[in-house]
């Protein structure tokens, strides 16, 4: 279940962290308001992050339900649903966690010089070109740095997911760190949630590793 949500939820947190940034460095109004729109869920607790989003989603009492009854369709079963309650973990975790990475990539877009955009033009590459061809490959090092951190991040997410669905409905929800938790402070076997805990480190430490090697530590070619 952790491998999956890790799976699903940092892909994603790319993707919509670095669309963020590209579009807040064009020439638009109001750019530093959006900025801060987009950046602002990362300052909320992860505790309050939850709540919301269960407020947002309840079966009986949420918001998303009670205006799909108002639109005359069947409410759905965001939190008590193997597949929606994991859904709606990996959405609550992109609204919270993408404007961090995209303000990553926005220091990352903006130190990329102009003169490698004005000679592509020139040479009259289109924008979905320059942007595999410069963008992506100069990107190199922040996206490393984004794909470490954020994997990192959604392998220790606890607090989101607990306050969100308890780890349920039937342990949908629960991945290792609530495991260990439960193993350690509820059950009282210290010795099998320190095993589980260095199990933690080790699939971490191996996926870092991997990630280093292919990217070569995040040098650009």
């Amino acid at each position: 279940r952790t491998i999956k949500y890790v799976g699903i939820s940092v892909p994603l947190l790319y993707i919509s962290s670095l669309s963020l940034a590209v579009l807040l460095i064009q020439k638009i109004k109001f750019k530093g308001f959006f900025r801060a729109v987009f950046y602002w869920p990362t300052m909320i607790s992860f505790i309050i992050v939850g709540v919301t989003w269960k407020w947002l989603l309840g079966d009986n009492f949420g918001i998303v339900n009670y205006l799909l009854e108002l639109w005359g369709m069947e409410p759905i079963r965001w939190l008590t649903d193997a597949i929606p309650s994991n859904m709606a973990v990996i959405a609550a975790t992109i609204w919270s966690r993408a404007g961090f990475y995209m303000v990553m990539f926005i220091a990352g877009l903006q130190s990329i010089p102009d003169s490698y955009y004005e000679a592509s033009e020139v040479d009259g590459a289109t924008s979905v070109q320059r942007f595999w061809h410069i963008t992506i490959p100069l990107l190199k090092p922040t996206s490393f740095l984004v794909l470490t951190l954020s994997m990192i991040d959604t392998f220790k997410s606890y607090a989101l997911v607990y306050s969100l669905t308890e780890g349920g409905p039937a342990k949908a929800t629960t991945y290792l760190v609530q495991t260990i938790y439960e193993y350690g402070f509820q059950k009282y076997q210290m010795g099998y949630a320190s095993a589980l805990s260095v199990i933690l480190f080790m699939i971490i430490g191996v996926l870092t590793f991997i990630q280093f090697k292919v990217s070569d530590g995040g040098e650009v070619q």
